[in-house]
């Protein structure tokens, strides 16, 4: 398995269908994906931490994630489930035909790329934050192209513009119900809610 991720990786880049395609032809089970889910947000909230550390003194702080670790895992983790079940059970009812299984499975994939983006653009962040930060903003951009077209296989969807518009819609929703995860985990771990 972890021979197959780079290859795997560099024809998700090239041809996201076809890539996303193989990663689900592996047939995975969710014995494996949820721990590796735990990694993933695991190793991002590390990269996330040294990122921090790295930018320039005069960087607000935090890029706008919760400065608290164990809040960013949290949130991190609530995110993407979240997503799985989103893209799941709201694609299921415009008619998609993908597995919650499958689901999981493109979620992950996907974090796996932009953990793999995140690495390079820590290097970049010691030689320039100005390339870093273009860097993110292209990432940002081209993640949102994966995973249109991860949804439109999972699904069997064949209109990526309606794809787009639907994940905007639920991005929406999503993003509001971290908002309040997000402060209610602050509240309960005591953590000054201004920080989140």
């Amino acid at each position: 398995m972890f021979s197959q991720i780079l290859p795997l990786a560099r024809l998700t880049m090239t041809n996201p269908q076809e890539g996303a395609g193989a990663v689900l032809s592996l047939g995975l089970d969710r014995s494996v994906l949820w721990p590796a889910l735990g990694a993933i947000v695991a190793l991002s909230v590390i990269l996330s931490s040294l990122a921090v550390g790295i930018a320039p003194s005069d960087t607000p702080s935090g890029f706008g994630l919760p400065q608290s670790p164990i809040v960013l895992a949290v949130v991190m983790t609530g995110g993407l489930v979240l997503t799985v079940f989103c893209l799941h059970y709201i694609g299921r009812s415009f008619g998609g035909r993908g597995g919650f299984t499958e689901s999981l499975t493109i979620v992950i994939w996907l974090q796996l790329i932009l953990l793999m983006a995140q690495v390079v653009q820590l290097a970049l962040l010691v030689v320039s934050f100005g390339f870093a930060n273009m860097f993110g903003i292209a990432i940002a951009i081209y993640g949102m192209w994966l995973f249109v077209n991860f949804v439109a296989v999972v699904h069997g969807f064949k209109s990526l513009l309606n794809v787009f518009a639907g994940i905007l819609v639920a991005t929406f929703g999503v993003i509001f119900g971290l908002s309040i995860f997000a402060t209610i985990v602050a509240l309960v771990l005591g953590l000054d809610v201004s920080n989140v």
